[in-house]
């Protein structure tokens, strides 16, 4: 019987997406430095990279055992004479979690800014990076692909499109006011840009009738 070694094109990785809310965080990371390392699959080996891709999301509703959230700290250094740093963990997350929302909010708004000045095909990491003044890398920190980039910009517009809609409808009970709303040219622009959109790129196209769906049905 041949010993079995896992070569490069055995690998296939998967997509894990994990809930942090109300899992503590020692037995969290665990779990996903298992995954990351791939120690969950039975062609596990130490000298190739065999795990699975990890999204965390409410990282910041964690669970802390006793004390931890104001005992907690996490030490850094600069390298030089007195450059150590104490960061209390209760400082660190509502640091990373209000900039985390800031810089995801930015560059939404920058996507959403170029689709109606220049058209969706000037939407790319580096356009949409460059014009909320952030690293291009962050773009596919915070998104993926850039069809969630482009989702994440429709529902958002959704929502806010959502209550405008429904006061328009209660004011008098016509169609005149939507009529209004549909015939901005701000917002038909948007609207034929994710039409255009849509024609090309699968994910864009099933979220249109949903995003249209759940309006109305509201």
């Amino acid at each position: 019987m041949k010993t079995y070694s896992v070569k490069q094109a055995d690998i296939t990785r998967s997509w894990w997406l994990v809930d942090a809310e109300g899992i503590p965080l020692g037995r969290l990371a665990a779990e996903v430095a298992k995954i990351l390392k791939g120690k969950n699959k039975p062609i596990y080996t130490t000298h190739l990279d065999v795990g699975d891709n990890v999204i965390v999301v409410n990282a910041d509703k964690v669970a802390l055992t006793g004390n931890k959230l104001q005992k907690k700290i996490y030490y850094r250094h600069s390298g030089y004479p007195g450059g150590l740093k104490e960061i209390p963990y209760e400082v660190l997350i509502k640091h990373f979690t209000s900039s985390y929302s800031a810089a995801r909010a930015a560059l939404l708004d920058a996507a959403g800014s170029l689709m109606l000045e220049e058209g969706y095909a000037a939407v790319t990491s580096r356009r949409v990076a460059a014009r909320a003044e952030l690293k291009p890398q962050l773009v596919h920190y915070y998104f993926r692909a850039m069809d969630d980039l482009f989702i994440e910009v429709f529902r958002r517009r959704a929502e806010q499109d959502l209550p405008r809609f429904e006061q328009a409808i209660a004011e008098d009970g016509s169609l005149r006011n939507l009529w209004r709303l549909n015939a901005d040219p701000r917002g038909a622009r948007f609207t034929i840009e994710f039409m255009a959109l849509a024609n090309h790129r699968k994910a864009i196209r099933a979220e249109t009738p949903l995003s249209w769906e759940i309006r109305w049905a509201s």
